[in-house]
């Protein structure tokens, strides 16, 4: 009987491992994901203001951020955006490897990205455009982090890349 419940117990623990730690896990990497992104849109926008002006500002930055990403604009206005002032955005890109601190925070998305499409068994269309965004990012000049880190780790990261910026710095002193 002792053994019957100590087995039990096990396959428990087995259970909690494996797969509601694990989708903790990946709660945590999407989430450092977010914040990195809205790091680095933040740290643009900031940037951007003095040159383009407060409004131009945010949606250069969202531009800018979303095509390192390699991802798609969100609404219709910022489609309309990004087809208008695709010179820009490419001409802010390009400046985007002399930045050291968010050319590495493109590539770790970019790298926990692929990490969490490969865990999860993302689609094939998913996984491709990863190598795609992860290949574009170096041809840009951009080295690309294979430095895996636990999701909790990634995550204190994310959290700390996004309060060095200086917007949410300015609102912590008020």
């Amino acid at each position: 009987m002792i053994y019957l419940i100590v087995s039990f117990l096990i396959l428990l623990v087995a259970v909690y491992i494996l797969f509601i730690r694990r989708a903790n896990q990946f709660k945590w990497m999407a989430k450092g994901i977010r914040m990195i992104q809205y790091g680095i849109y933040l740290r643009l926008q900031t940037r951007y203001i003095e040159e383009y002006g407060t409004d131009e500002a945010g949606f250069l930055a969202a531009a800018v951020t979303n095509e390192l990403m390699s991802d798609s604009p969100a609404s219709p206005e910022a489609k309309e955006y990004c087809s208008e002032n695709s010179r820009i955005i490419e001409q802010e890109l390009r400046k985007i490897p002399f930045d050291a601190e968010i050319s590495r925070a493109a590539s770790q998305v970019l790298f926990m990205k692929s990490r969490l499409a490969w865990a999860t068994a993302a689609d094939v269309d998913t996984s491709a455009e990863l190598l795609l965004a992860l290949d574009k990012l170096q041809k840009m000049g951009i080295e690309i982090s294979r430095k895996a880190v636990l999701p909790i780790i990634f995550y204190l990261r994310a959290a700390d890349f996004l309060g060095r910026n200086p917007k949410t710095a300015n609102r912590k002193d008020n």
